[in-house]
């Protein structure tokens, strides 16, 4: 008898468990597992489970999910994306033949022109300066003056004098004692030279304008019978004009006085007012070489001048960059000449000459 009730009670109690175990189990799948609308008598199923519409519940505050105070408590990180800005550009950069600021642009290339000089090929090396500016005051002249004289100094001791870091020899004005010399606005010299004729094969003078602009005239016109205009910045006499308007001026026998065909050359030309190129070619190192005019004015013309100007070259033609000479010079030893004047750069246009 005892045995059988200890038997009941055990089953008793199993069935009391599975019944518990049942219902913990129906509880759980009814709160996070069973959509409770599919068990909702008032919905419609529809047979293609693809497009079941289920009954809309609108967002009430009895309907709309809340956050747990936990969860909203929960601190935020903000993640930061650092801000990249680009380094300011430290100015001057200088590097073997290259000088940039705020203001002033120089790129100095080197090239070979090739020639033909009785029947053997000549090779001339030349120099093209891109100089940009952004105020034509950058570019200044220099020469020395003593008691009223003009005092004769190297290219390189010139531009020294006013810490050029760019300088090129000038027309050498005190060669002669006419023509035109303008120099940073203070005219020096208002004496036309001679007309053109045999013995002197240019009286083109070249201003330069205070909007950068290359203007080139002979000094005998009637337009500067009253002297020279007060608004010329720089004006040189050499000459002749390479480059007018785009056209090419000179010809093969075009030649400055009695010189040789070939020669080292300087000459300054515009592309647009202050934007210049300035070409410096040497010569007389060995026979043929150098430069005739017109190759002079075909490369310029080639290079995008529409205006173009001849300066003093030979011995003279002398291209300074960041002390020291680039180019060779056209004499026996190779050594600067002295000149009266340079055309020179230094990044300060209010700089004492």
């Amino acid at each position: 008898m005892k045995k059988s009730l200890l038997i009941f009670q055990i089953i008793l109690i199993a069935a009391f468990v599975l019944f518990a175990a049942a219902t913990t189990a129906y509880t759980l799948l009814d709160a996070f597992v069973l959509d409770r609308e599919i068990f909702d008598p008032d919905v419609t199923i529809t047979q293609n489970p693809t497009f079941t519409l289920l009954p809309s519940t609108p967002n009430t505050p009895e309907t709309t999910q809340k956050i747990s105070p936990a969860l909203s408590q929960a601190p935020v990180t903000t993640v930061k994306t650092p801000i990249t800005t680009e380094k300011p550009i430290e100015y001057p950069i200088i590097e073997d033949r290259y000088y940039k600021d705020e203001n002033i642009e120089i790129d100095i290339q080197e090239n070979y022109f090739y020639s033909m000089y009785r029947g053997d090929e000549v090779e001339t090396r030349y120099f093209v300066i891109d100089l940009k500016l952004s105020d034509v005051e950058y570019l200044r002249t220099h020469f020395r003056e003593q008691n009223g004289k003009v005092t004769k100094a190297t290219t390189s001791a010139l531009a020294e004098d006013v810490g050029a870091i760019f300088a090129i020899n000038g027309d050498y004005f005190s060669f002669r004692e006419q023509g035109f010399v303008v120099r940073n606005y203070t005219v020096y010299r208002d004496t036309a030279r001679p007309p053109k004729s045999v013995s002197n094969n240019s009286d083109d003078t070249l201003f330069i304008m205070p909007n950068g602009t290359l203007l080139m005239f002979d000094e005998n016109n009637v337009l500067f019978k009253n002297g020279i205009p007060s608004d010329v910045y720089q004006a040189f006499s050499f000459g002749p004009r390479l480059i007018e308007k785009g056209e090419i001026m000179v010809s093969e026998r075009s030649e400055v006085g009695q010189s040789a065909a070939s020669n080292p050359r300087t000459a300054i030309g515009m592309i647009e007012p202050l934007h210049y190129i300035i070409l410096v070619a040497e010569g007389r190192l060995y026979d043929g070489d150098g430069m005739k005019l017109l190759d002079v004015a075909t490369i310029m013309k080639d290079l995008g001048c529409t205006a173009a100007y001849n300066l003093d070259g030979g011995s003279s033609t002398t291209l300074y960059f960041n002390g020291e000479v680039i180019n060779t010079p056209g004499r026996n030893d190779g050594s600067e000449r002295s000149i009266s004047d340079i055309i020179y750069i230094n990044g300060n246009r209010h700089s004492e000459d």
